[in-house]
């Protein structure tokens, strides 16, 4: 065979070859790609029977494996953008929530990052119904939001409490360039009290007793002073992946 001749058969094989993938990545999974604004990272996601098989980080620096939230699926996804005010850069928040199908257990997966830091952080941390959904929480500014916990935290030796009939504990946080963490907010803390009193009034026995602690917790934090040890042990906010493309600007 002569080397045009095997240079056609060659191209014939890879584009049959191409076409046996194509017709079977189309016959058995569905490829999502998701992006958000004022971020160059997308999520691409191999979805087969329903669940999601592989998952890509894209960004300018390259491509990464996130294993972590193969075998799930995708329940929503949403993104805001955070205004610090007074000149501060402004930061992104991409929230994607994932269900686990064998135990129907939900998680998020939150995806930040601030104007021109060229990075990105990925976490994981547990979501579900609680008794604020209920609720209206308060508004944030300056570039705070909310973490609202499935549980409540083990007061007094108890076991956590969680589900729809529970108020659980609420974390204030904001992005920095060092990624996002837990802030002081005093002010929002202040309403969220006011929302749990009205709340704890109407428990009785150890959910009672629960609660006023969550109370007390969220009287410290009004004041600006840190939370009971119970609740910061019981924040489960997990950072699985720091992504960076270049020196910040």
């Amino acid at each position: 065979m002569t080397a045009p001749r095997r240079a056609r058969f060659a191209a014939a094989l890879l584009f049959a070859a191409s076409l046996v993938i194509l017709f079977a990545v189309r016959s058995s999974a569905h490829i999502r790609v998701l992006t958000a604004p004022g971020t160059p990272v997308t999520l691409t996601l191999d979805h087969r029977g329903g669940k999601i098989r592989r998952a890509f980080v894209g960004t300018p620096g390259g491509v990464l494996t996130l294993e972590q939230i193969e075998g799930s699926r995708i329940v929503s996804d949403s993104w805001r953008l955070l205004h610090p005010g007074q000149g501060g850069a402004g930061a992104l928040l991409w929230r994607i929530e994932l269900e686990e199908p064998k135990t129907s257990k939900r998680h998020c997966l939150w995806i930040t990052s601030v104007d021109d830091s060229r990075s990105a952080w990925f976490a994981l941390a547990p979501t579900g119904p609680t008794y604020w959904d209920n609720l209206q929480l308060p508004d944030t500014e300056g570039g705070v939001f909310l973490y609202v916990s499935p549980s409540l935290p083990g007061y007094c030796g108890h076991e956590e409490r969680a589900g729809p009939e529970t108020l659980s504990f609420v974390y204030a946080m904001t992005i920095t360039r060092d990624g996002p963490n837990l802030v002081p907010a005093p002010a929002v803390y202040k309403k969220l009290l006011a929302l749990a009193r009205l709340f704890c009034g109407a428990q009785e026995g150890e959910a009672a007793a629960a609660c006023a602690e969550l109370c007390s917790d969220f009287d410290r934090m009004s004041k600006g002073t840190l939370p009971s040890r119970a609740a910061l042990e019981a924040f489960s906010w997990r950072r699985i992946l720091t992504v960076r493309w270049g020196r910040p600007r």
